[in-house]
């Protein structure tokens, strides 16, 4: 049932968006993000993300029989199948490598871990608790007490509330940020640009759809002012980034959010009537 939605991502990327190429560490980083969590103290992870990395490779090597198998075959193709054909993909085709591709393994791993923790020889196994299980609780504690957390939506977008004019409308270049925005601000006027797709919600035309999306492109015509909030992380396009790049050149966003977010978000605050004067011949 998913291979109409991965076709069209396919199809998606090759022609409309645009990823670094894949290196080492963005490869092996998703085994600490996706077990211990990205949410901590830069410096405590530091020292705690190595453990993920250290117990890996030590349960690898303690259950290299028991991983033959058929149960450990299946094992392994959860933890790894999904990151080893995104790496290849990255290689052969075009980058395309993202770090979520890796969340089924995290699961895998504790598995993988938990395996290490019983069948090491005893002083070995005391030594991999020891070390692990604080290390798995310091994840824990940092998922509920975040250092890296999300940002307060509704407080970045008080700033549309408190500076709404009549004559005003919200556009909105991809799908993510108008699903997350317009939450919070339920009974503004606005648009979802012409076109727009996103990685984050495929497939698109069936995401609108849902959403009950109205569409419209920049010209907005019978409005004086747009406000202009914009989204940048991997799902966003080239082409939308191109396009956000030659509407706010000269200007100073009102309000961003910090790329520690899922989606760091822009706020820009556009004079329609300046822009459709700078457009004409």
């Amino acid at each position: 049932p998913w291979l109409p939605t991965l076709r069209e991502q396919g199809r998606i990327i090759e022609t409309r968006f645009l990823y670094t190429p894949i290196d080492l560490g963005q490869a092996l980083t998703p085994i600490a993000e996706m077990t211990l969590g990205w949410r901590m103290d830069d410096r405590l992870a530091l020292i705690v993300w190595p453990l993920a990395f250290a117990a890996t490779g030590i349960s690898l090597i303690v259950s290299r029989r028991w991983l033959k198998t058929r149960y450990g075959l299946l094992l392994l193709t959860m933890i790894f199948a999904a990151p080893l054909i995104n790496i290849v993909a990255s290689i052969v085709w075009k980058p395309v490598y993202l770090p979520r591709a890796f969340l089924p393994g995290g699961i895998g791993l504790a598995i993988l871990w938990t395996y290490a923790m019983f069948h090491l020889s005893r002083p070995n196994r005391t030594t991999l608790r020891m070390v692990l299980l604080p290390a798995v609780l310091i994840g824990v504690a940092a998922h509920f007490a975040p250092v890296h957390g999300r940002a307060n939506v509704r407080q970045a977008l008080q700033v549309v509330q408190d500076q709404w004019q009549p004559g005003d409308v919200i556009f909105y270049p991809g799908i993510t940020e108008t699903i997350l925005s317009n939450y919070y601000l339920p009974d503004k006027p606005y648009r979802l640009a012409l076109g727009a797709v996103d990685l984050n919600q495929p497939p698109p035309a069936q995401a609108k759809a849902d959403y009950g999306f109205i569409e419209g492109d920049f010209s907005l015509p019978g409005y004086r002012r747009a406000w202009l909030i914009a989204g940048r992380s991997y799902g966003t396009s080239q082409e939308v980034l191109t396009f956000i790049n030659n509407v706010t050149r000269g200007a100073s966003p009102l309000r961003m959010l910090p790329e520690t977010d899922y989606v760091p978000i822009e706020i820009w605050l556009i004079d329609l009537e300046r822009a459709r004067n700078d457009s004409t011949p």
